[in-house]
């Protein structure tokens, strides 16, 4: 499947299967469910493609009662040249999410991340963001 494709689907639910590597580094491999049938992972950014995922029962639960984002559909694709990073799921309400697979133990930041504003994105990494569509 193409990220193109994800182009207003709409996110029901997200997943994570969490580790620790080297004893100091917090693993996550996320999973974002979107029209409560279609698992994938994050993309990175010079990918095209989607990996379309098998649910794995180890898989926590990570939005059982969150409404900030379930619900919303993704309006864009966007990301950085940084080869190691995830791109960014641009949502219809302006809020953004991504996924980081290792940080330092005990930060808290090995997991979803989410972004109220693209500006706040922009104030953190700069300005050469990349976007599938034109916005």
């Amino acid at each position: 499947m193409l990220i193109k494709d994800l182009i207003g689907k709409t996110v029901t639910n997200f997943y994570a299967i969490f580790g620790e590597e080297q004893g100091w580094l917090d693993t996550a491999d996320c999973m974002i469910e979107l029209d409560n049938n279609l698992l994938i992972a994050f993309p990175y950014g010079f990918s095209d493609e989607v990996w379309i995922r098998e649910f794995d029962p180890s898989a926590e639960n990570l939005f059982k009662n969150s409404t900030q984002i379930r619900g919303l559909k993704i309006s864009n694709f966007l990301w950085y040249d940084d080869e190691s990073e995830k791109g960014f799921f641009l949502l219809e309400n302006g809020s953004l999410i991504t996924e980081t697979t290792m940080s330092p133990k005990g930060t808290g930041l090995a997991g979803i991340n989410y972004y109220k504003s693209l500006q706040e994105i922009l104030d953190f990494k700069g300005n050469d963001i990349k976007k599938l569509l034109s916005i």
